[in-house]
């Protein structure tokens, strides 16, 4: 580990600080401890939600295997018009010169070329295989856990990142996520999700996402007004409907 990671960490369990230790890292507060996983450190509580329907249809839960694969979730990316969703954000996060940037729910850490050489970019997601994909093309610091438990100290990174997050998360997930994300950023957030309209192309892509719980997006307006300062907010289609809001 980097000892500037190192430093930003906390224990999800207490939020005490962390210490390496000879099979991992260990909690200077409740004494718990975790392993590291291919030189990551992994900071899970428990086994990451599926976020996923409870019965899921069998060509569902094909499509979802299918996708995990990194090579094949960034292919599917490309295919939903990524390109012309990053020139979307390509202009805000351009702002991150010099900046620790936390991106939680990172997938495999696309978001990474976006940003200035100078800022410092932070990997974060619960997926082992998505980890695989990031590391296939970068060595930035990671650290495998929940977005909804994020195991950093408060004010502790300067920009953090949620894309195509919040539609994998209930209600009390989303709520307990945007609480971690206030809690830890001391600058700017940057949030990016597709949304529910009435048009059918957006029903049929929402049909085999492997996210469960999509939403309008005044209601996420509302939850991120209630946390956040909001500096700017637009919606724009790329096949979906996306909301983009960046707070302070």
């Amino acid at each position: 580990m980097l000892p500037p990671l190192i430093e930003l960490l906390a224990c999800p369990s207490c939020r005490g600080g962390l210490t390496n230790a000879p099979a991992g890292l260990s909690c200077t507060g409740c004494g718990r401890s975790y392993a590291m996983q291919d030189d990551v450190p992994n900071l899970l509580l428990g086994p990451p939600a599926e976020g996923e329907s409870k019965d899921p249809t069998l060509a569902q839960r094909a499509l979802h295997s299918v996708v995990a694969v990194p090579f094949v979730y960034d292919l599917v990316q490309r295919l939903a018009g990524a390109q012309r969703i990053f020139e979307r954000m390509r202009p805000i996060l351009e702002q991150t010169d010099g900046a620790i940037v936390l991106d939680a729910g990172a997938g495999t850490g696309t978001v990474e070329a976006l940003l200035p050489g100078s800022a410092r970019y932070v990997w974060l997601d619960p997926d082992p295989q998505k980890l695989s994909g990031f590391r296939r093309k970068s060595e930035a610091p990671a650290v495998l856990a929940d977005a909804t438990r994020i195991p950093f100290k408060d004010g502790s990174v300067d920009w953090a990142i949620s894309i195509a997050v919040s539609h994998h998360l209930d209600d009390e997930e989303l709520a307990g996520m945007l609480d971690e994300l206030r809690r830890v950023v001391r600058k700017r957030l940057f949030f990016l999700d597709a949304v529910v309209t009435p048009a059918y192309a957006s029903r049929l892509l929402w049909r085999y996402d492997r996210g469960r719980h999509p939403r309008s997006a005044d209601s996420l307006r509302m939850q991120l007004a209630t946390r956040f300062d909001i500096v700017s907010d637009e919606e724009f289609t790329v096949l979906h409907r996306y909301l983009l809001v960046t707070g302070s």
